[in-house]
């Protein structure tokens, strides 16, 4: 083990990972920061991960809340806190679910770190729940012991509440995509394979469906759509691809090696940066997105790892530029660059656990 490490490692403590997101089986980007968190502390404490499931069976240190669709998550926890000794919840942008951890914290002295995923009050369309998430989010950020936040943007905004805060981007294991051996398989000549990433299946995802059947017609006769993920109604079109549920990672990679580029327009009130995006970039592939789908993802750059353009004018651009094999591969190049030099798990993993070693020592 690296020396330098050696003195976070602590495997006598146990830290709960708690997320409050849709079915844990299914990679959301709130689970996918989770499962990732998790892992990762798993190499260096005794770890588990609490999240909603239609599972009730426990499987690698992982406790499943059901069902998925439960609306008493916060009085599920007590259970799980009475239940259980540990040292520390790691609570990821889980604003209810924070009340109930910090409360039972005074009773059995452990820290809560909170992990925010975004400005919660920013994202809420009426006034009065603006107003409400303000006074939440201002008490969760107050009353933790730590809070880890997903971009500059939330920190510099949260930072006037809690000092003890620092950022964590998103991130992903470099190390677990063989690209380059995969994307041979699929050299072509004539035609181009734009991907759009889901899941499509939920009523939040509608809108990429719906962003691309607005602009299907403009699209070049050359250019072909695959859509990854799960879905439940198609767009009726031979130009449009569905590949459905991706089993594994190693497919999903595999799917993305399929492509030439990928669309990931921003989704109106979206609180946070896309993993789909660093995984994307990180294959190597260009990525055209629209001004606001770089937001928290602080170390992008349009016209040098990433193609970004307004709404309006993204498919013209699109049909301009992705037949253009060079800037293709220079944009695709810089943009793995940049995810490994700032968002990879190695990169991430010893912040992470000086963050923890701060925060149990204290």
């Amino acid at each position: 083990m690296n020396k330098s490490r050696a003195s976070l490692v602590n495997k006598q403590h146990t830290i709960f990972v708690s997320v409050l997101g849709k079915d844990i089986s299914y990679d959301t980007g709130i689970n996918v920061r989770a499962k990732n968190i998790f892992k990762l502390l798993s190499n260096h404490f005794n770890s588990k991960l609490v999240a909603r499931g239609n599972s009730r069976v426990a499987f690698n240190n992982i406790i499943i809340i059901t069902p998925a669709t439960t609306k008493i998550w916060n009085i599920k926890l007590i259970s799980i806190i009475i239940g259980n000794k540990f040292d520390c919840v790691y609570c990821i942008g889980d604003l209810f679910g924070f009340i109930t951890y910090y409360l039972f914290s005074k009773i059995y002295k452990y820290n809560v770190i909170f992990d925010a995923t975004g400005v919660y009050s920013h994202i809420k369309k009426s006034m009065i729940k603006r107003w409400l998430y303000k006074i939440l989010e201002k008490f969760v950020i107050e009353k933790s012991d730590y809070v880890t936040c997903i971009s500059k943007y939330v920190y510099n905004y949260y930072i006037r509440y809690n000092k003890n805060m620092s950022v964590l981007p998103i991130f992903t294991n470099c190390n677990s995509i063989n690209y380059e051996i995969t994307k041979k398989y699929f050299e072509r000549k004539d035609i181009r394979v734009l991907g759009m990433i889901g899941p499509f299946d939920s009523s939040s995802n509608t809108f990429y469906q719906q962003f691309l059947e607005k602009r299907l017609k403009e699209l070049d006769k050359k250019i072909i759509i695959k859509m990854i993920g799960t879905y439940t109604n198609k767009i009726k079109s031979n130009k449009v691809l569905y590949t459905g549920y991706i089993k594994s990672f190693k497919k999903y990679i595999y799917e993305l090696a399929s492509l030439d580029a990928v669309l990931i327009p921003h989704k109106p009130d979206d609180p946070g940066p896309y993993t789909k995006i660093i995984e994307s970039m990180l294959c190597g592939l260009t990525v055209f997105t629209t001004p606001k789908g770089t937001f928290g993802l602080d170390h992008l750059n349009a016209g040098k790892n990433i193609l970004v353009f307004m709404e309006d004018e993204i498919v013209s651009k699109i049909n301009e530029l992705i037949f253009n094999d060079e800037l293709m591969k220079s944009i695709g190049e810089n943009a793995k660059m940049t995810i490994k030099k700032h968002y990879s798990l190695q990169k991430n993993e010893t912040r992470l656990l000086r963050i923890l070693n701060e925060v149990l020592k204290n």
